[in-house]
């Protein structure tokens, strides 16, 4: 990491207008946990090209953890009216219109969200959370189950799957499914085993 940083820094150095460099820097400081650094360089990276969506959606998320919702819709926006097809940009905006309530709103984001981006596990999944608080628990399996035909090693999509057969009446899948995130992340233990034995009672 510290190399890529020191390449960015030097190619700053011969253009400090150079926009991808102060984006990927920022996200590298980010990392790091240097927050102030990461936000000059965002500021100078969306100066120097006004229309960089990466960098819009960047900012978006710093605004998000900073507790500022309507600021990171506001740079999810901006990031959307320079690459309409910007899946990050349409999944972060999925997420706050799910936080603040919305969840047609959430459905419809994410929905452009998987479009855009047909393959990505986490937004498969999260249009599947979506669904699931939507009501639509066929929909929510079909994306669950999507999101692990992606990546397999998803021991949170497991245990959502498991609730969403659940509610669905199929008990062997959910405790299958249980099972499976358990294997896969003991973290998941206290949740799964508890959800398992729950559904072993109404048995």
């Amino acid at each position: 990491m510290g190399g890529a940083a020191a390449a960015y820094r030097a190619a700053l150095q011969h253009d400090k207008q150079h926009a991808k460099a102060h984006h990927n820097l920022a996200l590298l400081l980010k990392a790091q946990g240097d927050a102030t650094s990461c936000e000059k360089h965002l500021k100078k990276a969306l100066k120097a090209d006004p229309d960089y969506a990466d960098a819009h959606l960047a900012w978006a998320l710093l605004q998000h953890a900073k507790g500022d919702p309507k600021g990171s819709e506001a740079s999810c926006r901006k990031a959307l009216a320079a690459d309409p097809q910007h899946a990050a940009a349409h999944g972060q905006l999925g997420l706050l219109r799910q936080e603040s309530g919305d969840a047609t709103g959430a459905v419809a984001s994410l929905r452009l969200a998987v479009h855009a981006d047909p393959g990505h596990a986490g937004l498969l999944s999260h249009l599947g959370v979506a669904l699931h608080l939507a009501g639509d628990l066929r929909g929510a399996e079909e994306h669950y189950a999507a999101a692990l035909a992606a990546d397999s090693q998803l021991a949170n999509v497991h245990s959502n799957l498991g609730g969403c057969l659940r509610a669905r009446g199929d008990v062997a899948g959910a405790v299958a499914s249980y099972r499976r995130a358990l294997e896969l992340d003991a973290a998941h233990a206290k949740v799964a085993t508890t959800r398992a034995c729950v559904i072993r009672v109404q048995l």
